[in-house]
């Protein structure tokens, strides 16, 4: 999840430098509607085919996808290869010496790290 997550937003982010922020604002879409519609339709297969049938059906979709991308990664790989040429490869320096990039970086980092703090020991909690 978190390799294609990063490769992918990286791919996409290189294949349209002109529109970076479009391309991160779909891409956060897609990621919270699969966040809002992920645990309904998991709960809609659970109580349609049981316990097995949502793993079954994400395995599915995962390995689907995974196929689609084996034929379209190439070309999207070459096309972002040759734009990050095109470009200079020293702009990220200067964004890491700027304090403010550096506090929405640890911002954004120790959101993520509460997220994921929460989420592993809510459902504990919850349970008992």
């Amino acid at each position: 999840g978190a390799a294609l997550w990063t490769s992918m937003l990286a791919l996409l982010l290189a294949s349209f430098p002109d529109r970076s922020g479009s391309v991160y604002a779909l891409v956060d879409a897609t990621f919270g509607a699969g966040y809002t519609l992920g645990p309904v339709l998991g709960a809609w297969l659970y109580a349609n085919g049981g316990f097995l049938l949502p793993f079954s059906v994400c395995g599915g979709a995962l390995l689907l996808t995974g196929v689609i991308c084996l034929y379209i990664i190439q070309p999207l790989t070459k096309y972002a290869e040759d734009q990050i040429s095109l470009t200079q490869s020293s702009m990220m320096l200067p964004l890491l010496r700027n304090p403010n990039v550096l506090i929405a970086l640890l911002s954004a980092t120790s959101a993520a790290f509460a997220i994921g703090y929460i989420e592993s020991l809510l459902e504990l909690h919850l349970q008992t």
